[in-house]
């Protein structure tokens, strides 16, 4: 108790000494405010005294005052050209050493770091005597500046005669060199585009635009930019590879779903993408799939302010003719496409579903591929052909060691009972036939997946035997799930729980779960409205999710 009030009376007796001398901290306050104020005074005035010195001995000697515009000029300068020349050499390193992050596939070779940077002097160099040597023929050549005169005025005024007579002749010549060249050239195509199944107008029209590619270069003449579209699986990409080897161009893939996730990224990588396509020598095809992923249409309240930014950067790099690469856009729902994007197409190729005469034609080619190339007889020819270690493996190891390294021969057979090798190939022929009518409807890639299945069958039978029954009862299957593919892109994926709901449901609720019409596209089994003339489906007719 005494030391509580011990050490109340001294806090009351401090607080009485603080309360006697609070006008003398005050004053103690006071001029230390005064004198750092007056510091900071001085400080000012003197500062501003040397700028006015300075500014007045500038002003008075002009010699000096360029000296210091100049030096500020050039920090200036040389900050944003290190700047600019930074920037300048990153682009040129990504056009030259590597390919960029939205091209998935290419044919295009990139060089490694390292050769990057030893070529690309040594390009320079070849640049250069190829620029000396042009200009040497021109300037020392065995024409004269007299006969370079008259050569522009003869051109100028349309006469011809003496000199020109020999350079008419050495145009036909070309002509028939062009002409010859343009044949070989045909073939060629012809050749890249063998195997392809395609109807015969489309085709001759692939042919077309392939040899004009190929010429494009040759001519200087802009390539052309081109739309393919239709179902999925009709042949698309394939297409648009083998345009790219048949004109002799390069060949990039990327996928408009890769732009997306790339954000605020999209735009400069969009850039960067087409800097590299400018930089290829043959010139390159860039084949865009899934287009309408990012080139859709801009009036949709759905699209992004950085999906939006990105088509603006393609329609800025594809706004004029380009000589150096070719745009190739594929999508299944061409009618979702941004207008400006339709409008930078100078050809567009509908892709349909194959008729009866293509599909036969594809279930012969993918039958030969995915069976007839793994039975005995196939087998034989091919190793027929093969380097001498197998035959000398089999010869000294026997049979059996020799095909170790190979799956077990497939035994095909369609003809009843023993059968000819006649009846044999007719039964197979009858049997395919039947299957290219059943499909109606299956695309090229659904064909493939089919003859896949009858590999699969094969193989997991006990003798690894395929017969007629075996294939009737895989392509019933496959039907069967083509339909109910078809049905649930109609009309939305309904689980069998959910399926069993609505049937037990009153008639009057029916309709809320898009029965009785199949939900969308009501009674026309939801296909969409085609606008008279064309295969792109209307957007505005397009039905809606119930």
């Amino acid at each position: 108790m005494a030391e509580l009030e011990r050490v109340a009376a001294e806090a009351a007796a401090k607080a009485a000494a603080e309360r006697a001398n609070e006008d003398v901290s005050l004053r103690a306050i006071k001029a230390r405010g005064a004198e750092e104020r007056r510091r900071t005074l001085e400080a000012i005035t003197s500062v501003f005294g040397h700028l006015a010195s300075g500014a007045t001995s500038l002003l008075g000697n002009p010699r000096q005052l360029a000296t210091l515009l100049g030096s500020v000029l050039t920090v200036v300068a040389g900050g944003f050209l290190a700047r600019e020349g930074a920037t300048l050499a990153r682009q040129v390193l990504e056009a030259r050493l590597g390919k960029p992050k939205l091209v998935r596939e290419t044919s295009r070779a990139s060089r490694g770091l390292l050769a990057g940077l030893l070529l690309a002097p040594l390009d320079l160099l070849v640049l250069s005597l190829r620029l000396a040597a042009w200009l040497s023929a021109w300037l020392l050549g065995p024409r004269t500046w007299q006969s370079r005169a008259r050569r522009l005025t003869r051109w100028a005024t349309g006469k011809g005669g003496g000199e020109g007579d020999g350079e008419d002749a050495a145009g036909q010549a070309r002509a028939a060199a062009v002409a010859a060249a343009a044949a070989t050239a045909g073939r060629e195509v012809d050749g890249y585009l063998e195997g392809v199944v395609l109807p015969s107008a489309l085709k001759e029209r692939v042919t077309q635009l392939a040899i004009s590619t190929r010429n494009a270069k040759r001519n200087q003449v802009p390539y052309r930019h081109l739309l393919l579209y239709g179902p999925p699986g009709t042949g698309k990409t394939m297409v648009a590879q083998r345009l790219a080897a048949a004109s002799g161009m390069d060949y990039a893939l990327m996928s408009g779903g890769d732009v997306g996730p790339l954000g605020k990224d999209a735009v400069t990588e969009l850039h960067a993408l087409f800097r590299w396509a400018a930089g290829s020598k043959a010139g390159l095809l860039l084949f865009i799939d899934e287009a309408e992923a990012f080139l859709g249409s801009r009036s949709r309240s759905a699209m992004s302010e950085e999906l939006r930014n990105a088509l603006n950067a393609l329609l800025y790099q594809t706004g004029t003719q380009s000589y150096s690469f070719m745009m190739v856009l594929a999508t299944n729902r061409a009618e979702d496409l941004d207008s400006a994007v339709l409008d930078r197409m100078d050809e567009s190729l509908y892709f349909g579903l194959p008729s009866v005469g293509l599909r036969q034609m594809l279930v012969r080619q993918y039958f030969d591929g995915y069976v007839d190339a793994f039975t005995a007889a196939t087998r034989r020819a091919k190793e027929a052909k093969r380097w001498g270690a197998r035959r000398a493996a089999r010869a000294v190891l026997g049979h059996a060691v020799a095909d170790l390294g190979l799956p077990p021969p497939l035994r095909v057979k369609f003809a009843t009972g023993s059968g000819s090798g006649d009846s044999e190939a007719e039964a197979k022929a009858a049997c395919l036939g039947s299957v290219a009518e059943r499909i109606e409807g299956f695309s090229g890639r659904e064909i493939s997946k089919l003859m896949v299945a009858l590999q699969s069958v094969a193989y997991g039978s006990a003798n690894n035997e395929l017969t007629g029954p075996m294939v009737e009862g895989v392509v019933t299957l496959k039907i069967d799930e083509h339909a109910r593919k078809e049905k649930m892109v109609a009309t939305g994926h309904t689980s069998p729980m959910r399926g069993a709901r609505v049937q037990q449901a009153p008639a009057g609720n029916a309709a809320n779960h898009g029965g009785g019409g199949g939900g969308r596209g009501g009674g026309s089994g939801g296909k969409a409205p085609v606008v008279p003339g064309s295969p792109i489906r209307d957007p505005s007719a397009r039905p809606r999710n119930p």
